[in-house]
């Protein structure tokens, strides 16, 4: 292998068994049948699979953000004292206050959180020891020998003896989470919104900081076999079919930004087509129509009035100008350029309308100022020109917004027919995504989970008709948590344009 010529090749073998003897690996190692070609890329993991898995994982990938660049994601905190302040029982010796539950990898399943096996002393927000409760006062000073020979107490001579070495994150612990153990044979992640737990460092946490993308949302696209796929070449194997799950793994995620809902986008919308003729138009009343790369877009009354106003004069034109603004909730997978205006700076989004033609959404700031169909040749020559800037190109990763007519069966002039700007908007409005359907469907398995945990925890104690009758219940509802799981994993398909072929290739790993 050589790194200085292009037509190099990397070839690996991936040894499953336990055990092999020599003449085994001599015959394999001598075979050039039983290697894969591998794809290695600059700037990225370190990953030895075969080229089909590699093109699949970049279709995943795609132009999606990595998860560490939209939610705050980090590891449990560090007390470096783990037998001075964990508990298996309840230490009902301290104030209530002062005690949290431990979040563990024992239990964390999918979508939920198992029965609690210890708790924890906490009281990181407590700036002096003596205001600490005495009882605690006491706990700590029977121990201060060991707490105050700490590495890092010692290492740190203004560190408190008292308190843990590093508690990590401490600021964000208010917000609801997810967790996943930092080692799992799966993407195992569970929705945490108690504000209860405390993780340690062999927990990996994703914090609620994100106003755009649900944590729901978020939650039902890790614990689906797509992403379970996609980690599979990214987290590092230690052994036995176990992954570490850090942060800087997790956090390489892809994760689609899509809205949380097209209901008000919509309803706005029609708002404005349906706004009678007036001689006054509000000004500053802001309607969201539509979210372009994580950011909502407004429009105001004035501004699609003016934008009416100049084409009033066009036969059907105002027909045309409406039904192109109907499409707008559901235009940002179809964005292929950003551009900026060169002489005011304003920004210019281009979606693809049929490859010959781009639909521009003129902006400023969080303002839709206009929306308008340009030639590709004529904004060619003004990008050429100077008059505007392309500041991103996102061809490869967006799709032309024209219908799939039979052959022969569109106009050639479509982005002139309302009426096939129509039929555009049924389809766009009956394929896209939001996140409303993964978050109704997370809602389904954790309420579904936890009537399974509460009928289990009595079920000894029932009588035999009355546990024929609840065992039948949890039936029902984890046939419930399947079928909600399988609908997740449809949505999550679609989500990432994932074909049958490659559908089929991610069911088999």
């Amino acid at each position: 292998f050589d790194k200085n010529k292009n037509d190099s090749e990397c070839l690996a073998y991936n040894f499953k068994e336990k055990n092999y003897d020599v003449d085994e690996i001599n015959h394999i190692i001598s075979d050039t049948k039983n290697y894969f070609e591998v794809v290695l890329k600059q700037d990225t993991v370190f990953a030895l699979v075969d080229k089909t898995v590699s093109a699949l994982n970049d279709k995943i990938d795609a132009q999606h953000k990595k998860l560490s660049t939209i939610f705050k994601i980090g590891k449990g905190m560090e007390t470096a004292a783990n037998k001075q302040f964990i508990f298996k029982e309840y230490p009902s010796q301290f104030p209530k206050e002062f005690i949290r539950k431990r979040m563990s990898g024992d239990i964390i399943k999918k979508y939920e959180i198992s029965a609690l096996k210890e708790y924890i002393l906490y009281f990181e927000d407590v700036e002096k020891f003596e205001d600490l409760p005495i009882n605690i006062q006491n706990h700590l000073l029977e121990n201060r020998e060991f707490l105050e020979n700490r590495a890092d107490k010692k290492r740190r001579k203004t560190s408190k003896w008292w308190t843990y070495t590093f508690p990590l994150h401490k600021e964000y612990y208010s917000l609801n989470k997810i967790w996943c153990s930092y080692r799992s044979k799966e993407n195992i992640f569970c929705f945490d919104e108690t504000k209860e737990y405390i993780g340690l460092t062999n927990t990996t946490v994703i914090f609620d900081t994100n106003d755009n993308l649900d944590l729901k949302y978020l939650l039902s696209l890790l614990n689906s076999k797509t992403l379970n796929f996609r980690y599979k070449s990214i987290g590092k194997q230690t052994g036995s079919g176990v992954y570490e799950y850090f942060e800087n793994g997790v956090g390489k995620l892809p994760i689609p930004n899509i809205p949380k809902s097209y209901k008000i986008h919509k309803e706005n919308i029609n708002y404005l087509i349906n706004l009678p003729h007036q001689k006054r138009y509000i000004k500053d009343k802001k309607l969201a129509v539509t979210t372009i790369q994580g950011k909502e877009y407004f429009i105001t009354e004035f501004l699609f009035a003016k934008q009416r106003g100049y084409i009033k004069n066009y036969d059907g034109h105002v027909d045309l100008d409406i039904a192109f603004y109907k499409i707008i909730p559901f235009i940002e997978s179809h964005i292929y350029i950003v551009l900026e205006n060169c002489d005011d700076k304003r920004v210019v989004y281009g979606a693809n309308l049929d490859d010959k033609r781009t639909l521009l959404i003129a902006t400023n700031d969080d303002i839709i100022l206009s929306v308008l169909v340009q030639n590709n040749k004529n904004l060619a020559k003004q990008i050429k020109n100077g008059r505007l800037n392309e500041v991103n190109q996102l061809g490869e990763t967006t799709s032309p917004l024209t219908l799939n007519c039979p052959a022969g069966s569109c106009s050639k002039a479509f982005w002139r027919q309302t009426d096939l700007i129509q039929l555009l908007y049924q389809n766009l409005e009956s394929k896209s995504i939001s996140q409303e359907p993964f978050i109704a469907l997370v809602d389904t398995i954790i309420a579904s989970k936890e009537k399974i945990a509460k009928y289990n925890k009595h079920f000894e104690s029932l009588n035999v008709d009355d546990k024929i009758e609840i065992k039948e219940k949890i039936e029902n509802l984890e046939n419930l948590v399947k079928s909600s799981i399988e609908k997740i994993d449809n949505l999550v398909y679609d989500l990432y344009g994932l074909s049958s072929d490659e559908i089929k290739k991610i069911e088999k790993n």
